[in-house]
């Protein structure tokens, strides 16, 4: 058999870069396929999904072993492929691990150098032996890391979390879902941090709950007189309706000058009146890119949202979430014409509904069309998107 080119490989597997399925596929092809396609799955990342220790073992869980055992010879026998990994994940590692499954794990992160995003999602930290933190450590103080996400991460001690958030020397995207500590006796007096950041955020998403350490924790890393974090360059900015106003307010007045793009996600229970004033135009001079609820369509056509004059703002889009079809929602939309009709708001180019699944009929679907004709006759664009599951 008449093999291909190596450069036509090459530009093949280069092609397959964001299709893993195929990229696997490919891997097993033959010899001279193997090293480009590792090369680019390794680009995709390396996720750690830990086994369920309440359930006897499984052949999946000796598959998922299997898997790590092979990854960790590949790296041990070419380190060189190490350096190709630039993201990591750790997934439900909720169990005292075993000797085993804690050798595995810090021998292949003995490798990983090169680490540019590191996302914990459902952690609980405390059950890590001392040497998985260690390396946990190493990797958090990597000048090369400089994205960071926790989702359900759990820590036994107030201060665990806040000391780990400050070992990443070049941060620039730290992301925050939900966060708990059980130790609830020392919560309300987290450590004030002498550490001052040299390298400011670009990018941040806190959203928390309405608890203690929800409103503690955003005090402790913007506020002070030593703050850990410096949010006076954010600017992309992500907040949950169930943070508490106070504590949010650290980030957003330090953030607000430069804020170029703003989200709110909705939430139960959330208190849209504390952060509605937040999406105020006139205090955000620089937002080219506001995400909302549709709860707040009749905040955006008050033409106080905007400004108290003509003088043009650079908004340029508007994206609408969980719009729901019903009929006092379609007349808040029908309102969107007096924003348009703002002067102000020239910049502005795109307008984007997203409709709740559970509201996505065809019948709906067109009535929203036929409000938004109007709309679409002032110029730039306007979709209509089906929103995408868990929002």
């Amino acid at each position: 058999m008449t093999s291909l080119p190596q450069e036509l490989i090459e530009a093949i597997v280069d092609h397959l870069h964001d299709d893993t399925l195929t990229l696997k596929a490919c891997a097993s092809v033959s010899r001279i396929w193997t090293h480009r396609c590792r090369i680019h799955l390794l680009h995709s990342g390396v996720v750690f999904n830990f086994p369920d220790a309440t359930v006897s073992p499984s052949e999946s869980e000796t598959k998922i072993k299997d898997g790590v055992t092979a990854f960790q010879h590949l790296l041990s026998t070419q380190p060189s492929m190490a350096e190709h990994v630039r993201s990591l994940e750790v997934r439900n590692l909720v169990w005292r691990l075993s000797e085993e499954w804690t050798h595995l794990l810090v021998e292949v992160m003995k490798h990983l150098r090169h680490v540019e995003h590191l996302t914990f999602r459902r952690v609980r930290w405390y059950f890590l032996t001392d040497a998985v933190k260690q390396e946990f450590g190493v990797i958090l103080r990597l000048p090369t890391l400089i994205s960071l996400s926790f989702d359900e991460f759990i820590t036994w001690h107030p201060s665990t979390f806040p000391d780990l958030l400050i070992l990443p020397p070049n941060l620039k995207d730290l992301q925050i879902s939900e966060y708990r500590c059980i130790d609830h006796t020392n919560e309300a007096t987290l450590p004030t941090s002498n550490h001052k950041r040299l390298h400011p955020l670009d990018s941040l998403s806190i959203c928390m709950g309405a608890g203690v350490q929800a409103t503690l924790l955003p005090q402790l890393l913007f506020g002070g007189q030593n703050p850990s974090y410096d949010a006076g360059a954010i600017r992309r900015l992500r907040l949950s309706e169930t943070c508490r106003e106070e504590s949010v307010r650290f980030v957003w007045e330090a953030a607000r000058p430069t804020l170029e793009e703003y989200e709110i996600v909705a939430g139960n229970g959330g208190n849209n009146e504390a952060l509605r004033s937040t999406t105020s135009l006139r205090m955000l001079p620089r937002l080219k890119r506001l995400i909302v609820p549709h709860t707040y369509l009749e905040w955006l056509t008050d033409l106080e949202f905007v400004s108290h004059h003509d003088d043009p703002h650079p908004l340029e889009e508007l994206h609408i979430m969980s719009m729901n079809l019903g009929s006092a929602s379609m007349e808040d939309l029908a309102k969107l014409d007096d924003v348009m009709e703002n002067r102000a708001l020239g910049a502005l180019r795109l307008v984007e509904v997203h409709v709740s699944d559970n509201a996505w009929t065809a019948s709906s679907r067109n009535a929203l069309l036929c409000e938004l004709a109007r709309l679409q006759s002032r110029g730039g664009e306007f979709r209509i998107t089906k929103e995408r599951p868990g929002y």
